[in-house]
């Protein structure tokens, strides 16, 4: 069940795209400010959902999910669900709580010394950033709620590369690994890894290339 924040929406469609191929699998039409999704689940999947510019991303299992269409990842009402909110707001909480931190570094200090603590600041929040999905993967490393969890946390690197990727998929399995947008990560790491300075060349065709 969901709810759009804008009442000028009614009859207005809802999709319900598979997060791993990017395939519209559903829709749903907006009366009275709600919109409800129904149907058996085998097995939980990642979706998201769109109505115009609002999305949420959430987990489609046995249950009964809210969604509120103007918070894109505040699904509720089911286990993964609740545990992903819980992983969101967390992650918020550690990004507002630095930002704190550097708001509140004596403005009578030095230079040198508002820079020495504002890169402590960032640096204990990258180290947090990195443990807190880690946290989560100990208990989800192969499953709907890890693939998403995953994907978020490479997605919102600072340090994007696939020494970073590699050693990160140390903490998952092959459902994640295999996820679409995750593979598409993959994917992309290994063709910058080909590419870099000091690899090997790769041998190519060019159809039709000049014959000389």
């Amino acid at each position: 069940n969901g709810t759009v924040p804008d009442g000028m929406l009614n009859g207005e469609t809802v999709f319900m795209t598979d997060f791993n191929d990017g395939i519209i699998i559903d829709s749903a039409k907006v009366i009275n400010g709600k919109f409800t999704f129904e149907g058996d689940v085998d097995e939980a999947m990642v979706v998201k959902l769109t109505l115009r510019n609002l999305y949420a991303e959430f987990i489609v299992e046995k249950g009964a999910i809210s969604i509120d269409l103007s918070d894109p990842y505040g699904a509720r009402g089911t286990p993964m669900n609740d545990k992903l909110n819980e992983f969101t707001t967390q992650s918020a909480n550690l990004i507002l709580g630095a930002r704190e931190k550097l708001a509140d570094i004596d403005e009578a200090a030095s230079e040198t010394e508002k820079q020495e603590l504002q890169g402590k600041i960032v640096d204990e929040l990258f180290l947090n950033i990195d443990e807190l999905p880690v946290s989560y993967l100990k208990e989800h490393p192969n499953d709907a709620l890890g693939a998403l969890i995953f994907y978020s946390w490479m997605q919102n690197q600072i340090e994007q590369s696939s020494e970073k990727f590699n050693e990160a998929s140390r903490h998952v399995g092959e459902y994640v690994l295999n996820f679409g947008p995750v593979k598409q990560m993959k994917e992309h790491y290994e063709k910058l890894y080909q590419a870099a300075v000091g690899k090997h060349f790769i041998d190519f065709t060019i159809e039709k290339g000049n014959q000389d």
